[in-house]
């Protein structure tokens, strides 16, 4: 086969692909599918999953109820330990906010993307950075 035909061949399957009608969930799994692994967030299909594995129940109501206390958790830790001006009670926080660090997320650089996606407010984030770098620190 010649490389025109071979091409033609090729855009043939693609458009009959394209013209086969598909449900917008067949096509979010379908994205997800082939770009597993391969992109960072996955927002508009699912959450992308910053927790270790087996920490988060299994049905999803339980899942989003148990993602919402972790992040309202790490909040408050992170909040309280920056706000501290008592570097003892700090160093109480610090070694907490280090142990909830620790056994909660998957990567354990102490970046903000290791505990957090992209869609959260700038003082949030500038509080979560300020946290970070002091339990990097210790």
């Amino acid at each position: 086969m010649s490389k025109k035909s071979n091409k033609k061949a090729n855009d043939a399957n693609v458009n009959a692909n394209a013209t086969t009608p598909k449900t917008a969930q067949e096509i979010i799994k379908a994205a997800a599918a082939a770009t597993e692994g391969l992109i960072k967030s996955s927002l508009g299909t699912h959450k992308a999953t910053l927790y270790k594995d087996g920490i988060l129940p299994e049905d999803a109501k339980g899942k989003k109820s148990t993602r919402k206390k972790l992040r309202n958790l790490l909040f408050s830790i992170a909040s309280s330990m920056v706000a501290e001006e008592d570097k003892a009670k700090q160093a109480k926080l610090i070694s907490a906010f280090n142990e909830f660090y620790l056994y909660t997320y998957q990567e354990n650089n102490y970046s903000l993307s290791s505990v957090c996606n992209e869609n959260l407010s700038k003082e949030k984030k500038d509080i979560l950075i300020k946290a970070l770098e002091l339990a990097k620190g210790k």
